[in-house]
């Protein structure tokens, strides 16, 4: 790991200098304590009681225009599961008309059990500044319906088996926020939730041929540093 370090922080400079962008880092809001986390389910169906929704999502701003995005799903059937789910970026800040994409995944957890599930978005290039919404919905963005897949935890209609942390109600990630899909519900009520969510750079499908000049430009750099050690080095040793 170190020496990855070591290599790529030249580079992504270098990078960095040339192109007039910086290297983005990681956007990660987790729960941090699992047994005190709030969560919500991924969908319901429970008229009776005025909850239905057919998703949940978050929004944020880019930071590189590929990456890995996800979140950290819990378990909360009582039971194991083995359950489909679908990830889908959208342009915009809570704006779900225009649809960039979609992944389906399965969530395999034991009772009571989470973990960070992430898909691949690296093919649709996303713009460094400009907001997205990622949603999680179940197949076809459909409501549960009675069977595998659903309980009744109030008593009353179906809930998913698979809900998401909620990482704060106070505006813990400012570039976004909490959005539920296929409700009526008053979003500025919610207007300072975020999901427990997470964000990876990762590298695109098909890299543009600026971005492989900026790459060979970097280890140009880096090679010329260490050829400058390596002769400086040397200098020492022969006055020695």
């Amino acid at each position: 790991m170190k020496t990855t370090f070591r290599i790529l922080a030249p580079i992504c400079l270098a990078a960095s200098i040339m192109s007039g962008s910086a290297c983005a880092g990681t956007i990660d809001y987790p729960c941090t304590t699992l047994s005190g986390c709030s969560f919500q389910y991924v969908a319901a169906n429970d008229p009776t009681n005025g909850n239905v929704w057919t998703g949940l999502s978050e929004s944020f701003t880019a930071q590189n225009p590929n990456v890995l995005a996800g979140f950290y799903v819990v378990d909360v059937s009582g039971t194991s599961i083995s359950d489909p789910l679908l990830f889908s970026p959208y342009a915009g800040n809570g704006v779900f008309s225009t649809l960039l994409g979609s992944a389906s995944v399965t969530a395999t957890l034991a009772n009571n059990t989470s973990e960070l599930l992430e898909v691949s978005f690296s093919s649709i290039p996303l713009t460094v500044g400009s907001q997205y919404t990622l949603a999680v919905t179940l197949p076809s963005q459909g409501l549960p319906v009675a069977g595998p897949g659903s309980f009744q935890p109030t008593g009353t209609g179906e809930y998913s088996q698979v809900g998401v942390f909620i990482n704060s109600e106070s505006n813990s990630y400012p570039g976004g926020q909490f959005y539920y899909l296929g409700s009526s519900y008053d979003e500025s009520f919610f207007a300072n939730w975020d999901l427990a969510f997470n964000v990876t750079p990762t590298t695109g499908t098909t890299p543009e041929p600026r971005t492989w000049f900026f790459i060979a430009s970097g280890l140009g750099a880096l090679a010329l540093v260490r050829l400058k050690r390596y002769r400086r080095s040397a200098s020492v040793t022969a006055l020695m």
